[in-house]
Order: C-alpha cells, then sequence, then structure tokens
C-alpha cells in the first residue's frame, strides 16, 4: 500500500490534469495588446509575460543556462547565443537564441556587450514562454489566437453575407444579370477564381475576392451610367475624375501590402497590354475618367490573383 496521504495523492493528481492544461490555458491569452513591433517582426515584453505566468502559475521558474566558465551566454568565438529555459508544473521549454543586433543579424563575437547578451535572453526566455503556450500565435505569423479566431471569423463571415447582399441588390438595380448572364457569370468567376457565387460553399477569402469583383463591376457601371448623362458640368466631371485617381491610388496602397510593385516594368506592360480604353502612361493626371477606372478594374484582378496565389502558398504549407 502506499506510503502517501489522500492529500498528496490528490495534490499529485491535481498538479498532473493542470500539467496538461498548461499550453490551452496560456494560449487562450490574447497578446496583441501587449505586442510591440520592430522591423516586421513582433515581440512581446519579457517582464509582463513573466508576470501574466506567475498570475496563473505561481510556481514557474526560469532558467539561465552558463557555459563551463560561468558565462551567461555560449559561443563557438565567431558568434554567441543564450540558453534559457522555462519550467511550469514541472515540464520545462528551453529555448537558444542567437545574440543579435538590432537588424536581427548574429553578432560578432568579439563585437558583443552585456547590454546584446541581456537583451537576447529576455527575448530567449519570452520565447521560451510562447513554447508553454503565451503568444505562440504571433511567433506562428497568426494575428489571434485560437479562441478569438473562430471569434473573429464569424464576425468576419457575418459582415461579407451584408455585403453580399447588398452588392447582388445593386447589380440588380443597375440591371446587371450576374445569375443568368453566361457570360457575366463566368467573368466573375473568373475574376475572383472561385467556382461559386453562393458565400456557404466559399471560404472567407475566396468570400472576399467574389466581394471585390462585385463592386468593381457596379463602380464600372456606376460611372459609365454617370457618362451617359449629358448635361453635366465641368466642375462635376472634375470632381468624379478626382475621386477616381483617389480610388486608384487606394488600389495602389492595398496592391503594395500583398508586395505587388504597380510601378514595376511589368505591371506597367501587362497594364498597357489589357487597357480597354488605350492607356499609354502610368500618370493618373494625364488619364482621362474611364481610362482611370479602366486602371482601377485591371488592379482589382491583380490584387484578386495574387491573393489567390498567397492563398494557395498558404494551404500548400
Amino acid at each position: 500500500m502506499s506510503d502517501k496521504t489522500f492529500k498528496e495523492v490528490s495534490a499529485e493528481a491535481n498538479t498532473l490534469t493542470d500539467y496538461t492544461n498548461v499550453f490551452a490555458v496560456l494560449n487562450a491569452i490574447n497578446v496583441n495588446d501587449k505586442k510591440e513591433e520592430k522591423n516586421g517582426l513582433s515581440y512581446l515584453s519579457w517582464a509582463w509575460a513573466w508576470g501574466e505566468v506567475k498570475k496563473i502559475y505561481p510556481n514557474a521558474t526560469y532558467t539561465i543556462y552558463e557555459n563551463a566558465a560561468g558565462w551567461c551566454y555560449h559561443t563557438d568565438n565567431l558568434t554567441c547565443w543564450v540558453k534559457t529555459g522555462v519550467t511550469i508544473n514541472g515540464l520545462e521549454h528551453i529555448e537558444y537564441l542567437p545574440v543579435m543586433d538590432f537588424k536581427n543579424k548574429s553578432i560578432p563575437a568579439d563585437k558583443v556587450t552585456s547590454f546584446d547578451v541581456n537583451k537576447a535572453i529576455q527575448r530567449s526566455l519570452t520565447k521560451a514562454l510562447a513554447r508553454h503556450g503565451l503568444g505562440l500565435y504571433i511567433y506562428a505569423g497568426e494575428d489571434l489566437p485560437e479562441i478569438d479566431k473562430s471569434k473573429e471569423l464569424e464576425k468576419r463571415q457575418n459582415e461579407q453575407m451584408i455585403k453580399w447582399s447588398e452588392y447582388r441588390s445593386k447589380l440588380s438595380d443597375l440591371k446587371v444579370d450576374f445569375r443568368g448572364d453566361e457570360q457575366t457569370v463566368n467573368y466573375i468567376l473568373k475574376t475572383a477564381k472561385v467556382k461559386s457565387q453562393d458565400l456557404d460553399k466559399l471560404s472567407v477569402d475566396e468570400a472576399d475576392r467574389l466581394l471585390t469583383t462585385y463592386l468593381g463591376i457596379i463602380q464600372n457601371k456606376e460611372k459609365k451610367s454617370t457618362s451617359k448623362v449629358s448635361e453635366v458640368t465641368t466642375n462635376h466631371d472634375e470632381r468624379d475624375r478626382q475621386d477616381n485617381i483617389k480610388a486608384c491610388m487606394g488600389y495602389r496602397e492595398e496592391l503594395k501590402k500583398i508586395g505587388v510593385d504597380y510601378q514595376d516594368s511589368s505591371v506597367v506592360v501587362w497594364c498597357k497590354k489589357n487597357s480597354r480604353t488605350g492607356i499609354t502612361t502610368m500618370d493618373l493626371q494625364k488619364l482621362t475618367s474611364e481610362q482611370i477606372v479602366d486602371l482601377c478594374n485591371m488592379y482589382a484582378i491583380l490584387y484578386n490573383n495574387k491573393k489567390a496565389a498567397i492563398d494557395h502558398e498558404k494551404q500548400a504549407k
């Protein structure tokens, strides 16, 4: 018979239960308002991260591993690195991290300072905490922890449904047969790179591309309708043209965000070649309103194609 008391057995059982839940508990914490951006990478404050863990697991400990000489960093005489560990409920996760400069490049061993080492230790401990679950999603390139992503996804889908209904109603008002006209349907499916116009059959990214295509048709149709009005003042024409320029600049900003350089020679050649209105320059000030709208539509196609490629790459990974 075991010499352990009932209290000791219960305490051990509770520890094991907590042990299995540590990752789930810490990974569910939303750290977005505590992360900092630097050189395109996201970081958490070591002090904040450690404080949050200690609130939940008071017995958590950390270790800074020294080398044989008692230094708090390790070296091969070329570069340096630190080794740290965080233990929660008996499980230790160890993290190795190079001693790096502000560009995230390894610092030569003869250039390393105590400040560099201290900063590396703090970052290493934060990453060790991430292995236990806290803020792991930001190191994986995600925007939200799993528990919040489902809420965000539901919110996004609801917003898409509202836009979907609004845009389809607008298309009907503009007498665009987006359901029965084969040419229009094929254009929509090809441009959006989807197989259906039914949101229930589309992913959220596919739905975004479909909505962008709808919006492009609506804007183009509205611009054409406006151009048919016989009596329009010069001031009104100029105002529309400026609005079109702003819209085109907006498309250019969106293209830049996903890594498409609208000034790249290949992009410029493609736009000129596929122009319906004979665009010969990318200078918006030298284009007519119709040409600017034409350019916007081509930017929308480029955007959708790039997004589709990015989505495909993510799925492949």
